[in-house]
């Protein structure tokens, strides 16, 4: 097989430059009407997320419009996911 290559610094291929046409600005926005926030980037809507990881699925599984048989009732803890593994 060929050797590894070093890939060094990341290029960033492309870059919107207008996020605020985007549905993760929309998410962005609605997250931040709901809970009294003013996140401004991705960075900040990832931050919450980790810190928020029911609040942020269930307003995830809202915002794509998600269906499933039953509607859920509440979002399962990170640690019965972890318990699963």
């Amino acid at each position: 097989m060929g050797e590894l290559l070093d890939a060094g610094e990341p290029v960033v291929l492309w870059e919107n430059t207008d996020v605020e046409t985007t549905y993760m600005w929309q998410f962005l926005q609605q997250i931040n009407n709901k809970y009294k926030l003013h996140l401004k980037t991705y960075d900040d809507l990832h931050a919450w997320s980790v810190k928020n990881i029911a609040d942020f699925w269930g307003e995830t599984w809202e915002f794509t419009g998600m269906q499933s048989a039953t509607p859920f009732t509440k979002v399962s803890s990170f640690a019965v996911w972890v318990g699963m593994l």
